[in-house]
């Protein structure tokens, strides 16, 4: 379950939502990428990023949470990463599900700068 409005205590991997606006089939959602997270340790020494498993969990569990696709993501594609993502950013994921509910797309961005984009498909 994404963590919106306050820090509480419970798995660490998922994402902190400062605010979140949800009209029909899309979700908006400001993220703010807590420094301390264990999967910035050894992603890489130096020049930390959040792993790109962990931004298709988040999108994944912000889908279920505020756009109700509960059933399980059969397959990925589209998928791009061209950012990377670094301890304590700011940025938006944006989940756009299509009309059938058989996929969503997101896109995890700031102002211009895209860090990643794919489908989740549900069938």
């Amino acid at each position: 379950m994404a963590v919106l409005a306050e820090k509480t205590s419970g798995p660490a991997h998922l994402p902190y939502v400062v605010s979140a606006r949800v009209a029909g089939l899309r979700a908006d959602l400001q993220l703010q990428v807590d420094a301390n997270l264990g999967c910035f340790e050894g992603h890489f020494p130096g020049f930390p990023i959040l792993p790109g498993v962990v931004q298709i969990d988040w999108a994944v569990a912000c889908a279920r949470d505020f756009l109700a696709l509960l059933q399980p993501v059969k397959t990925l594609d589209r998928l791009k990463f061209t950012n990377p993502i670094q301890p304590g950013m700011r940025l938006e994921l944006t989940i756009e599900m299509d009309e059938s509910g058989d996929c969503a797309l997101f896109r995890y961005h700031a102002g211009d700068t895209v860090f990643s984009v794919g489908r989740l498909n549900y069938v």
